[in-house]
């Protein structure tokens, strides 16, 4: 018997020393986090529409090189105000307008370009006009960095 109880004491000090080393720190962890970059811009049109992009991009912003939104719309119309919501890509983001759709139609083109190939991105286009508090449209789309990822809405 006495073997046995010398045993169990042995395992326990064991158990209660490697207990007392992890609580103590004495091992490190690695954490791996997935990090992503936001890009908001927000047009107004001369036909009272109001677009607003939204791009979640998977990955550091030091691997973005640069963002082109295209926004195709009603011929006639024009841009009337743009705000960029995301913080420090001013000079990373190129907005093009082009007025080539039919009455109604809007068109989002949004082109990630990173140093990294094949990146997640997931665009937000979402619509509506200064007399309706909701959105009219919206429409979200997976992509990748380097291709074009294309919305359309319907107002």
């Amino acid at each position: 018997m006495n073997n046995i109880t010398t045993r169990y004491k042995k395992v326990f000090v064991f158990f209660m020393s490697l207990l007392l080393a992890l609580l103590a720190g004495g091992t490190q962890t690695a954490q791996a986090r997935l990090q992503a970059c936001r890009a908001d811009p927000i047009v107004w049109l001369s036909d009272g529409t109001k677009i607003v992009i939204t791009a979640d991009i998977y990955t550091a912003e030091s691997d973005l090189r640069d963002i082109t939104y295209t926004l195709h719309g009603p011929q006639g119309t024009q841009v009337t105000k743009i705000v960029y919501t995301g913080k420090g890509f001013h000079h990373k983001e190129t907005f093009i307008y082009l007025d080539d759709d039919t009455d109604g139609q809007f068109q989002t083109d949004t082109l990630v370009a990173t140093h990294s190939d094949a990146v997640d991105v997931t665009v937000k286009s979402r619509l509506t006009v200064e007399s309706w508090p909701d959105y009219l449209d919206s429409v979200s789309m997976p992509g990748k960095s380097n291709d074009h990822v294309v919305a359309h809405l319907h107002r």
